[in-house]
């Protein structure tokens, strides 16, 4: 295992290079657990709270295993602080003591320009490519930058490329005939890039690419060893969607323009077939609008499976067809290995679709104009045991990964069920009493996992104030929306901004929007429709007295240390719609399995989230501010206890007029550091 036994002590070298130079206990432990994991084959979930230092003490040990990981992380955002930051510094640092690893980081294929839609976009450059122009300086900065970048991935450019046009100057995997089939096949940079991960100790990927590699038995990624997934919370979610399918009108009317395109070229008029399939594409469109939205739905009862075989009977006739064009030129051919490969993977979608059932899988149709209909993986569990678990040692860390101080039910989610998890486990899990101790049951590899909570080094009791406005209405209640608008506007008045507001629904954040804006207007409130995420966040740390204010979107991810940050604004418990199709299908499912459906599927998802919310208040050791829940059932319900011990361990409040005034104090104080006074 070259130098996983001291891998502490490697540790402390590295950390000596940065500012401070001190290793964190949090992060020692964590550091140690990863090398045991690896080195005795066995998984392992590591809860790290904010500011542990949980990168370097997941990479070290990495990189010491002697074997390729792959590091799978949220965000590409994330991928990007790895690549550019965390990974450079740590190769300079081992390298100091004779320790050398490479890295790579791989996206989706769209993220890649395409050489070959790159030279067809510079033959049609006088005219229209699929109906998207594009400023001539912009496709000749594109130009010049593709003759000098060794990635072609699209976030280097210097300029912002829409996402229309850059879909006409990529594929997507669903599109792409492979490299051999391509006449640019060599030179590709998305096949580069997985060169270049095959050939590297580190790959670093994020959650969907991961999922998809899964999800396709490992086609994606490069054999690996080891790998680690970092918020590891989301996990479950992601993989739900790239387990499943979508198929929607939109998507068949497009795939009939471009077939149209192509044939009318042999032709010269327009295909029976393809007026055949863009008029049942409209005819789906109206077939699954006139189901109800956001709803289970049962394929046979819709009468929506033979419209399905029919689809699939078109798309197969015009397959035949495609294949018949004899291509005049390099784009001809292009389009029709394109158009090959999206028939196939619309026939795949459409198959998969039909042969989902009620137990398994949850179809439902989207709300959105034209609406499209989903089939979601009820449980992924039995899929990642298999894709992940029984294939590598597995690493998954995240600042929210227990509910309470039990690791059991995410474990569960995920496919890590074992004796260790007895079906009694699972149903009591929030119960105050403890389980008896099932060490002696612990089973062969692969399945065996430890857990491990290192906390975080933050002093939150003195940093953070956890406050509940018991004296609200119950949210269910009418009187709840006046109400809690109006504790929200005296808190944020009391903070002098500095707000981020966390909503549990679009409405409530524009209801919480405009009433910041109306009753303190000398305050700047932004919201996600005003600005993109990157622009939003760098206007939000820069204005001390911004607010910023948002649904779910905003819950993870958002890093702002510093005196941006005083209120962490909630106005919910957020538990999922009672309709929502998903979580409808695991309710019932758990519900079939003897356990109780709140407490395994609602009560888990609103505390890990809960969590996740209100960790954006502390990012450093200065950090100081109110966690502020307007929800009297988050102190009140019968179900609090396991809300409040997911959360860091602040002071606590039910006294609003108590917090206000810490909220003055920290922003006179605030204001008077400003002023230098």
């Amino acid at each position: 295992m070259g130098g996983l036994e001291d891998v502490v002590g490697v540790l402390n070298d590295v950390v000596a290079h940065l500012p401070g130079g001190d290793v964190r206990v949090g992060q020692a432990q964590m550091a140690e657990a990863v090398a045991r994991a690896i080195e005795g084959r066995s998984h392992l979930l590591v809860q790290a709270g904010t500011g542990t230092g949980k990168s370097l003490a997941y990479l070290v040990p990495a990189v010491l295993a002697g074997e390729r990981v792959v590091v799978v992380t949220a965000t590409k955002a994330l991928q990007e602080q790895l690549c550019r930051k965390d990974l450079p510094f740590l190769q300079g640092a081992m390298a100091r003591s004779g320790r050398d690893f490479s890295f790579a980081q791989l996206k989706g294929r769209a993220n890649y320009v395409c050489r070959a839609r790159l030279a067809e976009h510079a033959r049609n450059r006088d005219g229209v490519l699929e109906g998207i122009r594009a400023d001539d300086a912009l496709l000749d900065e594109i130009d010049n930058w593709v003759v000098d970048t060794t990635t072609g991935d699209r976030a280097e450019l210097k300029s912002p490329v829409d996402d229309s046009l850059w879909a006409t100057l990529s594929m997507d995997s669903r599109e792409c005939p492979g490299r051999i089939a391509c006449a640019y096949g060599d030179d590709c940079f998305a096949e580069l890039a997985r060169f270049a991960a095959a050939a590297s100790d580190i790959v670093v990927v994020n959650t969907a690419l991961y999922a998809a590699d899964v999800a396709s038995g490992g086609a994606v990624l490069p054999p690996h060893a080891v790998v680690v997934i970092d918020e590891a919370h989301m996990l479950e979610d992601v993989c739900a969607d790239a387990f499943g399918a979508a198929i929607g009108q939109r998507r068949i009317e497009r795939l009939a323009a471009e077939i149209n395109t192509l044939l009318a070229s042999e032709t010269g008029g327009k295909d029976d077939d393809v007026v055949a399939l863009a008029e049942r594409a409209r005819a789906w469109g109206e077939l699954i609008r006139s189901c109800p939205p956001d709803e289970r739905i049962d394929l046979d009862v819709s009468g929506l499976r033979p419209a399905l075989m029919v689809l699939n009977e078109d798309l197969a006739k015009l397959h035949a067809e495609v294949g018949k064009v004899d291509p005049v030129d390099v784009d001809s051919t292009l389009k029709r290995l394109r158009l090959h490969s999206l028939i196939d993977s619309a026939r795949n979608d459409i198959q998969y679709m039909m042969a989902a059932t009620a137990d398994r899988d949850a179809i439902w149709v989207e709300r959105r104009e034209p609406p499209i209909l989903v089939v979601s993986s009820i449980d992924v569990g039995p899929r990642l045991s298999s894709g992940i678990f029984a294939k590598a040692t597995a690493i998954l860390t995240s600042a929210t990964l227990a509910v309470g101080d039990d690791f059991g039910l995410i474990a569960w989610r995920l496919g890590l069920r074992d004796d260790l998890l007895t079906q009694e486990r699972i149903a009591s899990d929030f119960s105050e009493t403890e389980s008896e101790s099932t060490d002696s049951k612990r089973p062969a590899e692969p399945t065996k996992f430890e857990s491990l909570d290192v906390g975080s080094p933050f002093d939150f009791r003195r940093q953070a104030l956890l406050y509940c406005a018991t004296h609200l209405p119950d949210p269910r209640v009418e009187a709840f929306s006046e109400a809690w608008l109006s504790e929200a506007v005296g808190l944020v008045r009391s903070a002098g901004g500095r707000t981020l507001g966390l909503c549990t629904s679009l409405r409530a954040a524009g209801e919480l929007r405009d009433a910041l804006r109306a009753a303190l207007p000398d305050l700047r409130v932004l919201s996600p429709e005003d600005l993109p995420r990157a622009r939003l966040m760098k206007e939000f740390a820069s204005d001390e007295t911004s607010c910023l204010i948002g649904s779910l979107g905003l819950w993870q991810g958002l890093d702002i240390p510093g005196p941006s940050l005083s209120l962490v604004l909630v106005d919910k418990i957020p538990f999922a719609r009672p309709n929502d199709p998903l979580s409808m299908a695991r309710r019932e499912r758990a519900e079939l399995e003897g356990r109780d459906p709140f407490r395994t599927i609602d009560l888990p998802r609103a505390a890990l989230l809960l969590a996740q919310g209100a960790g954006r208040l502390v990012r450093s050791h200065e950090d100081r501010g109110v966690v502020a829940i307007l929800d009297k059932r988050f102190a009140k319900g019968s179900y609090s206890r396991a809300l409040i011990d997911s959360l860091p361990p602040m002071y606590k409040s039910t006294d609003g007029a108590r917090v206000r005034a810490a909220l003055e104090r920290l922003a006179v104080a605030r204001n008077d550091l400003d002023s230098g006074s």
